[in-house]
């Protein structure tokens, strides 16, 4: 596991994501639901984030021919900032998975293993927060595969972690710091721990198909 840094006027993810959602202070947007619907029963933070106006929003931006201004950001810090951490050419997550723990929102996520989900071993996980990310606001990892000594990763916007997520359980509490976190998170792996064929989408399901976190987890790129 390691923290590094990168340049936010190199890279402004976070002054990007904040005009997709329309707020100059992520850490304060709520868990707003279209007028009348009522978000799904379940105590799952990620699944009641999906169903907010703010990530809707978010991901209909990123979704659109304004989200290149997002993606081609990503690509050069793919390009600049990851590849040179590896001694080889590396496939990366083609489009991150983004994330917005609501404060005062309810729920867990279940913590786990990437490949508990059937992942690749060489996978290197990554997430990049675009807000403060501390205490329950952020990601818990534990420090030794099956160790269970859970710590919040604690960082600025301007840093990352970098960890082994298919080996290390890792997961989210219930936010009470009176502070969202956003963030987006990808996975890499070395060319020459790659698979032949990342993904079978035989089995997948129309669900699948429309669901970006699921869908954003198994597409690949290389970059030389």
């Amino acid at each position: 596991m390691k923290i590094l840094r990168y340049d936010v006027s190199v890279y402004p993810f976070h002054k990007v994501i904040e005009k997709f959602i329309g707020s100059d202070d992520l850490t304060a947007i709520e868990a707003h639901f279209e007028e009348g619907e009522k978000p799904e029963d379940t105590n799952s933070i990620y699944k009641n984030m999906e169903q907010t106006l703010p990530y809707v929003k978010l991901y209909a931006h990123l979704e659109s021919e304004v989200g290149q201004k997002f993606y081609s950001i990503y690509e050069d810090f793919i390009q600049h900032e990851i590849r040179p951490l590896y001694a080889e050419p590396i496939f990366y997550q083609k489009k991150p998975t983004h994330r917005i723990h609501f404060k005062d929102g309810s729920g867990a996520s279940r913590f786990h293993k990437d490949s508990d989900y059937g992942h690749n071993p060489a996978e290197v996980n990554y997430s990049v927060p675009q807000t403060p990310m501390f205490g329950t606001n952020g990601i818990w990892i534990e420090s030794e595969e099956d160790k269970g000594d859970y710590e919040p990763m604690e960082m600025e916007v301007g840093q990352f972690v970098q960890f082994k997520g298919v080996n290390l359980k890792h997961g989210a509490k219930e936010n009470d710091t009176g502070q969202t976190r956003v963030s987006f998170d990808f996975r890499v792996m070395p060319e020459s721990g790659a698979p032949d064929i990342f993904t079978d989408k035989s089995s997948w399901q129309d669900k699948d198909e429309e669901n970006p976190l699921f869908k954003n987890a198994h597409d690949f790129a290389l970059c030389k």
